[in-house]
């Protein structure tokens, strides 16, 4: 299969996981249902802590727009970080979001940002981004530093996760289930709902991901 149908799958899976999270329990006034992304907040900070042993400094990246749906991830995440006190967040980076940009298949982090972070803030242990992988034209990873922060990606699945992984940029991935589970019992509790609709990626798992 080519690679510019392979991706545009993964765009619609992208889509069709938030649709499918929208419509699986719309209520009469039609408001969106934040416990999936709570959930990925939640287990978010949870993987990161096992991913640094419990100790280390984060940075966060996030998108400059507090109404996204998205947005509820991060206070689930900071939340969710008090029950690990060797872990702290050193700053946080917003970035501008832009519907035409994550609508491509080069969406994510652009290149060049990921690098400012990096170099910005080289002396941190981890960088945990809620605006998707690092995105580099043709997957060329030659200008990632060899000393960087670990990586970590809370915000879905784009066309470059797996091959991002497998180069080391991205430690720990959480993405979209290509097929959300089934349940016996309507989810409750946003970790619930993270269950249903997503799983946490890292190199041990990381063949569930599609090759592009």
């Amino acid at each position: 299969m080519k690679r510019p149908l392979l991706a545009l799958i993964s765009i619609l899976v992208i889509i069709a996981s938030g649709v499918s999270i929208y419509l699986s329990q719309r209520s009469p006034t039609a408001r969106v249902n934040l416990k999936p992304f709570e959930g990925v907040g939640q287990v978010g900070a949870e993987s990161t802590s096992k991913l640094l042993n419990g100790s280390g400094r984060l940075v966060l990246v996030a998108y400059d727009a507090k109404s996204s749906p998205l947005e509820a991830s991060v206070p689930a995440f900071t939340a969710e970080l008090k029950k690990f006190p060797g872990l702290s967040v050193a700053a946080t980076e917003r970035v501008s979001m832009k519907m035409e940009e994550m609508a491509m298949p080069e969406m994510g982090l652009k290149a060049t940002e990921y690098l400012r972070i990096v170099q910005k803030h080289g002396d941190a242990d981890a960088i945990v981004s809620f605006v998707g992988g690092p995105s580099f034209p043709n997957q060329d990873y030659r200008q990632v530093p060899e000393r960087r922060p670990k990586f970590v990606v809370l915000s879905g699945y784009t066309p470059q996760t797996k091959s991002l992984m497998q180069a080391g940029v991205v430690n720990l991935a959480i993405v979209p289930r290509f097929e959300p589970q089934k349940a016996e019992a309507e989810p409750k509790t946003a970790r619930e709902w993270f269950e249903r609709f997503f799983m946490v990626v890292t190199p041990a798992n990381m063949d569930k991901l599609p090759d592009f």
